[in-house]
């Protein structure tokens, strides 16, 4: 009886796989209106079906499910950060569309404080650097940013208005060397539970006989920002 079912189990595997591949896949030649100025890197939805594209500079296109831009939104359907927010060399991570129709894009940021160095990461008030992998707009409309900085990992909560929720961590940011290394680390994903606890998977380098090995982890933290 257990072969039976196995067979059956394997035979529907194999029908449902070779009905996955043998669809024919074409281009959707009404799709979009052939303007191609924005290079395009990451993709989200609202809850009407329209089209947020992400540059790889913080540049935010809107389209319709057609691919037709919002003449509506910015100047030709397209928001594009003034200079002074960004640097040259930045990267965009992220692109999300919270319940109350606001737009969060996350990007490489710079702070230029006065840090001497040494073997341990700067104070929270002089972190050099934070660039977010990773953007999770959690079930109360706040904002969850986490990734990696000077050789630690790092996370932090925002409100809507950009600010630390400072009841949350450490005022508003958890930032450790979990690793227990110089060789770069880094949250990369963000997982809301339904208690409200936080999952955070991420990575770290190793120095092992000569050679970098990388080593994976999954951190859970309580609602409040503290480890679980």
């Amino acid at each position: 009886m257990q072969m039976k079912r196995t067979f059956l189990t394997l035979f529907v595997i194999i029908c449902v796989a070779n009905y996955i591949f043998s669809q024919t896949v074409s281009i959707d030649e009404n799709f979009g209106d052939n303007q191609t100025d924005v290079w395009v890197k990451l993709l989200t939805f609202d809850k009407q079906g329209n089209i947020f594209a992400l540059g790889y500079f913080p540049e935010v296109l809107k389209t319709n499910a057609n691919g037709i831009r919002d003449q509506h939104f910015g100047t030709n359907g397209a928001v594009r950060l003034n200079d002074e927010y960004w640097s040259n060399w930045g990267e965009t991570y992220g692109i999300k569309i919270t319940n109350e129709n606001k737009i969060v894009i996350i990007f490489s940021v710079i702070w230029h404080n006065s840090w001497g160095g040494g073997d341990d990461p700067p104070p929270k008030n002089q972190m050099q650097s934070f660039y977010p992998k990773s953007i999770k707009i959690l079930s109360d409309s706040s904002i969850v940013l986490a990734g990696w900085g000077t050789s630690t990992s790092i996370f932090c909560k925002l409100n809507l208005n950009g600010n630390f929720v400072t009841d949350f961590a450490d005022d508003g940011i958890f930032m450790q060397n979990i690793g227990n290394n110089d060789f770069g680390e880094e949250f990369t994903n963000i997982i809301e539970e339904s208690n409200g606890n936080l999952l955070f998977t991420g990575r770290f380098i190793v120095r092992q006989e000569n050679k970098s090995i990388t080593r994976h982890y999954i951190c859970s933290f309580n609602s409040n920002g503290t480890i679980n």
